[in-house]
């Protein structure tokens, strides 16, 4: 679907759908996107209607190896704590560290490098050449007893930047929240995220709306974040299902603005948007913007964004 025809049904659903129900009101939505920028608790980087979160840092070893046995790829990381344990007519433990060059000493076995693996498949290399090593063994057990830990500095628009000590488990969205959150004037849609000589943008904001995990990855050893200033900052106000201030991206327009507002209230048919703009005297324009026409309308920062005329809706009723 082009932009031009996505304009066409944010405006037009709304009335149609009030149009075909008797039981739904002016204004009555029936239902509402799960998270939208306004929603977002900005220290925390966290929508304020989801589950209460779970801070990875805080995990108890227990818990971080029943996470790395759940199905998730637990990457392996120098500093990890591995506990080997062998049954035969004697009881053994034996507790394992892995080197920074990833190398694994590992008794009856020797040493393996595990560079680039998870821990399920580090431990299925262990028990199964153990399993061939040692045919008379009653019990293997290979368990990961406690996570690495390692420093990743945070700078920027943060409340407490500096450096924050995290695990594996641990994701750029966890850090920032460990360091205070973004500040008011911060950016989370443009977080940059500094692994040896690549950069990669973080929007934290598509994170939480869609659960793209790419958008949010895991932290290495290493790495860095930086939290620059917000580019584009927007107010939507009017009938639209969520008015707020939005952070923008270059390509985003102001048909992908009330598609993050969750679309317009029951009732809102008019295609006509009025837009404040400011020059950088202060001095104020007032445009008006034709979304059947200009679906592709750019933003400033800075600009206010009000839906509010309506087409009023009557029906015949015999």
């Amino acid at each position: 679907m082009n932009t031009r025809s996505l304009a066409f049904w944010v405006f037009l659903l709304p009335t149609l759908v009030m149009m075909t129900s008797g039981q739904r009101g002016y204004g009555q939505s029936e239902s509402k996107p799960l998270v939208t920028q306004p929603t977002i608790d900005r220290l925390g980087v966290w929508p304020q209607r989801r589950a209460v979160r779970i801070d990875p840092i805080s995990l108890d070893p227990l818990q971080v190896s029943r996470r790395a046995l759940s199905g998730m790829k637990y990457p392996l990381t120098p500093g990890d704590c591995y506990e080997l344990f062998i049954l035969m007519e004697t009881p053994a433990t034996y507790k394992l560290i892995l080197q920074e060059d990833y190398d694994l000493e590992v008794p009856y076995i020797g040493t393996i490098n595990v560079q680039g693996k998870c821990f399920v498949e580090l431990r299925s290399i262990v028990l199964g050449r153990l399993k061939k090593t040692l045919p008379l063994a009653q019990f293997l057990s290979f368990a990961l007893l406690s996570p690495a830990q390692f420093d990743v500095p945070v700078f920027g628009e943060v409340e407490n930047p500096g450096v924050i000590t995290v695990n594996p488990l641990c994701r750029v969205s966890d850090v920032v929240a460990q360091a205070g959150g973004v500040r008011a004037l911060g950016s989370i849609r443009q977080i940059v995220l500094v692994r040896g000589e690549r950069k990669t943008v973080i929007d934290l904001f598509h994170y939480c709306t869609d659960g793209e995990s790419g958008a949010n990855p895991y932290v290495e050893p290493g790495d860095s974040i930086q939290v620059p200033k917000a580019e584009i900052t927007v107010i939507l106000g009017g009938k639209v299902n969520y008015p707020g201030n939005y952070e923008l991206v270059s390509e985003d327009t102001l048909c992908t603005l009330l598609c993050y507002a969750g679309g317009l209230c029951f009732g809102t048919a008019s295609p006509v948007v009025d837009i404040i703009r400011y020059d950088a005297d202060g001095r104020s324009t007032e445009l008006s913007v034709d979304m059947t026409k200009e679906p592709n309308a750019a933003l400033r920062n800075g600009d206010r964004i009000r839906v509010s005329r309506t087409v009023e809706i009557v029906r015949n009723v015999e």
